[in-house]
This record gives C-alpha cells, structure tokens and sequence, in this order.
C-alpha cells in the first residue's frame, strides 16, 4: 500500500459543507450533527431474480418506514464476488423509479475499496459514481481475497490504502482535480461533492495504533466513520472521545442466536462478550434465540441514542426481517 504525492496546487480548495448537504438526509445530518441511521445491505452474488428482487422490496420498505437516512451497500465485503455497489444502486433506482427529478427516498452509499482497482481505475469509478448521482461513499481498504475453494487465485491491487483514497477523493476530486492534478474539466467549478465515510474499530487491542488510524483519516478528509459492532461498553467511550473531532456512526449488529455470537467474536476487532453469548443460548430454540437477540440489538440503539452519539450503523449479515422492527423498537 503507498500514499502518493498530491498534484499542483489547489485552486479554490475542495468542497465545503454546505454543498455536501445537499447529497442527501443522511449527509444533511451528519454535517448539521444530527443523529443518523444507515443499514447495510450486501448487493447480489447471483443472476436469480429472487435475492434481487427481496434486497429491492426490502430497501423500498425501509424507505417508506422513515427509520433510516441511508442505505450503504457493500463492495465485495469478506472476499466475496458480490455486484458493484454502484451497479446495484443502478438497478435499484430503476426499478423503484427513483430519477434525478424526485431523487433517493434515502441516500445510497456505496462502499468503496482499493483492494481490486489500480489508481486509474479508481478515479474512473469515482467519476462514473459523481455521474451517476453517487455522492456520498465510505472508503474502506477493503478486505483480502483470501483462498475461496473453487474460484481461480485472486490478486488483490491495494494501490492505494483507505488513508491515500480519501485524501484523492478530498484534496483532488472535490477541489476539481484528477488523482494527476489536471482539471476535471473546463467550467470554472468542475469538482466533485462527495461525502466521505471512513471505518473505525474501537473495540480493538491496540487502541493507540486505531487512534492513529483514525487522526489519518479525518486529517485526509473524512467527514463521518463508521464503527465495527459494538458489544461492549468500554469502547462507546473512545468513541465518545473520537467525536470531538468527526460524526461517528456506532456499529450495531443483529446476531441471530448464540452460534453466530460466537463466530462474530472470532473476527478480529469483534468483542462479542460471554455474558452475551450465555444469554441468547439460556433460550432453548432457534426462535427465540433469535427474538432475543433482535431486542438485544434494539437495547443497543436505546442506548447509544441517550450515550449521545453521532448515530447507527445497522448491520444484519443473516436476514433483511428483522430490521425495521429493530429500528422501531431502538427508536420509537
């Protein structure tokens, strides 16, 4: 991973606040300090209409029920060949007919690697997203290919890390310059508007290097972080610390019973406690397990809200069912 050198000298300088509120409800609140709800959604890995079809519905749904400000779509998360996000942001608005007239009845992030494009094409996608409407992403490095059975080797590019493509993004992109410092175009205003998003992991052991992390991002030009889940209490307070200086969205996910609790532990930066995981296996069944776990996770946004923080980043890896009633549960 390399940081490079930034091109000639900025004229006029990036894009301020005022012009990224207009990108939408959820930039709106994180710059006016609002609190704010995203939900993920992962895009489809398959042709079939299905999965499609219910992650489509499933957003207009969330849409209609007014508990969230975003929806954010993951780009290939754990390795895996899912749909761009930006392609899936495509398919949705069509079929849901949201155009540029009416716009997005919630605001589309789409997160935004560096582990598959070389620098090139990371610019392109950056200007294929401004041209699509696409202005607000989280930036992220991305996670490793892996070894995945049956798939050819995988050559992850990492050109540039998330701390190197946030800075692009601010000091070039939304100045009005390209990666090169060329100018975007020929009007006197050519930049671009994005909003920036960026990753924190609190709950991690080595809090001094994350810190670290996360000082390089917002002094990149991140303008809001999302945190990994979050189970734990002691991390909500370095969150709390962080926020001093950037919006920090706290990561709640809904597990569905005490197995996936306890595979969720095992991901690094992942604290799941003990306590947590006894709990959701006293309940003898898979149901209500599940039942438990969908209130534990409405407790959680309870409690960030009166915490204080910036907002929530919702994330439920194993169904779409259970969100919007959690989301009513934690803030209604």
């Amino acid at each position: 991973m390399r940081s490079q050198d930034l091109g000639e000298t900025r004229i006029g300088g990036p894009v301020g606040p005022e012009l990224k509120r207009g990108n939408g409800a959820f930039s709106r609140k994180v710059i006016d300090h609002e609190f704010a709800v995203t939900v993920e959604v992962m895009p489809p890995r398959s042709t079939g209409t299905k999965a499609l079809d219910s992650k489509i519905e499933f957003i207009r749904g969330l849409a209609a029920s007014g508990l969230a400000d975003a929806v954010d779509l993951t780009d290939g998360s754990r390795g895996l060949p899912l749909a761009p996000p930006g392609d899936f942001i495509y398919a949705l608005r069509s079929r849901l007919q949201w155009d540029s007239d009416g716009g997005d009845l919630v605001e589309l992030i789409p997160h935004f690697t560096g582990r598959d494009l070389n620098t090139i094409a990371l610019q392109a996608r950056l200007l294929g997203y401004y041209i699509n409407r696409i202005n607000n992403i989280i930036i992220l490095t991305g996670d490793p290919p892996g070894e995945r059975p049956g798939y050819p080797a995988a050559t992850p590019v990492f050109d540039l890390d998330s701390v190197a493509l946030i800075r692009y993004t601010h000091h070039n992109m939304n100045a009005g310059f390209d990666f090169g410092g060329k100018r975007l175009g020929p009007i006197a205003d050519s930049r671009t508007h994005f909003t920036i998003g960026a990753s924190f992991a609190p709950d991690t052991f080595d809090t001094e290097r994350e810190n670290a992390k996360l000082d390089a991002k917002i002094d990149a030009g991140a303008d809001y972080v999302l945190t990994q889940p979050l189970f734990r209490e002691k991390p909500l307070e370095m969150v709390v610390k962080a926020q001093r200086n950037i919006p920090v969205m706290v990561g709640v996910m809904i597990l569905s019973g005490a197995e996936h609790a306890q595979r969720i532990g095992q991901v690094p930066g992942i604290n799941v406690p003990e306590e947590t995981i006894s709990k959701l296996a006293s309940y003898q069944t898979p149901a209500d397990q599940s039942k438990a776990a969908w209130e534990l996770a409405g407790d959680q946004i309870r409690h960030i809200r009166k915490a204080g923080v910036s907002g929530v980043y919702l994330m439920s890896p194993a169904t779409h069912d259970p969100i919007i009633d959690v989301l009513r549960h934690g803030l209604t």
